[in-house]
């Protein structure tokens, strides 16, 4: 499918829905269609190859200052240094790994949230990547529902852009979401919030509050490491190309996930595991660990190496 929209413009859908990551007003774009301008803040905002890239001056100098911070203000600029060492596609290029541990692992870890997940209206991806949960929209029966994803690194969103074109793409920072209030029916963290520093974790919390609908969904998968998770995210770092150890920075346990939701004020908590042996299967028979899988029991205790958590606004 051809994109209907030049390099520079963006998809008017989008355009409803974004505003200023500072001070949350109303975009305006300029008359050749390049630059996105706030008239609270005076701030400009570029767009590139359709994506609008609305990170504040803020978190940009911030990302280049080599001084570390604990500031929250400053927290999702050092994330944002930690992400351009990934490579770009890279979340997309392991749904197709010649490893079948991971080709199942980073399948089947979007399989086990589709129940959770509205079919149709808005869904947020925070932490998008390259857009591997966008690439299986239709495999997960989302054809009804408008996904948008949210990256903190231009590059790879620039790259979603061009790859899977039924979605929509914003570089832009989760302490930051440029996204109006009440704007979607559910929030997706997959695999994304062990990145972010503990001090961090309730601005990205009460951001994707905010910009929930009542009654909306979060739903968020990260390691359980309550787990031997520990002993995976060395090998992989040891053995892969990318550094997990260096990339997860804040470590939950169904425990301290029930505890961060409920101070940000979510309701309606539901937290479970997965993933026992059943990965480690598939080079053996993808059909036994697929049943394996599925006979998982639904329970947050155990020690299954990843979280799943459902909360409502």
């Amino acid at each position: 499918m051809a994109n209907p929209y030049s390099q520079t413009q963006i998809n008017p859908q989008l355009q409803k829905i974004i505003c200023c990551p500072k001070d949350k007003s109303n975009l305006i774009i300029n008359d050749d269609q390049k630059v996105l301008f706030c008239e609270i803040c005076k701030e400009n905002y570029f767009i590139k190859e359709s994506v609008p890239i609305l990170l504040s001056k803020e978190i940009i100098e911030q990302n280049n200052n080599s001084i570390p911070s604990n500031n929250e203000n400053h927290a999702f600029s050092n994330t944002k240094k930690a992400h351009e060492k990934i490579p770009t596609g890279y979340q997309v290029k392991q749904l197709k790994s010649k490893s079948k541990i991971k080709r199942f692992w980073n399948f089947h870890k979007f399989t086990k949230i589709q129940k959770y997940l509205p079919k149709e209206g808005k869904i947020l991806d925070i932490g998008c990547g390259s857009g591997a949960f966008e690439s299986l929209k239709n495999t997960l029966n989302l054809q009804n529902t408008k996904i948008i994803g949210l990256d903190i690194t231009p590059k790879q969103v620039i790259f979603a852009q061009q790859n899977h074109k039924e979605s929509l793409f914003v570089a832009g920072s989760g302490h930051e979401l440029p996204f109006k209030d009440n704007s979607f029916d559910a929030v997706v963290l997959i695999e994304f919030i062990e990145h972010i520093p503990k001090n961090a974790i309730q601005k990205l919390l009460k951001e994707a509050k905010r910009v929930l609908k009542d009654n909306g969904k979060i739903i968020i998968t990260t390691p359980n490491y309550q787990s031997p998770y520990l002993l995976i995210e060395w090998l992989h770092s040891k053995f892969g190309k990318v550094n997990y150890s260096e990339q997860h920075i804040t470590h939950f346990t169904p425990k301290r996930m029930r505890k961060a939701l409920k101070i940000a004020g979510f309701n309606k908590l539901k937290i479970t595991t997965t993933y026992g042996i059943a990965p480690f299967l598939a080079p053996i028979s993808k059909k036994l660990a697929l049943k394996t899988l599925k006979n998982e029991p639904i329970t947050e205790f155990g020690c299954r190496l990843k979280l799943i958590s459902i909360a409502s606004k």
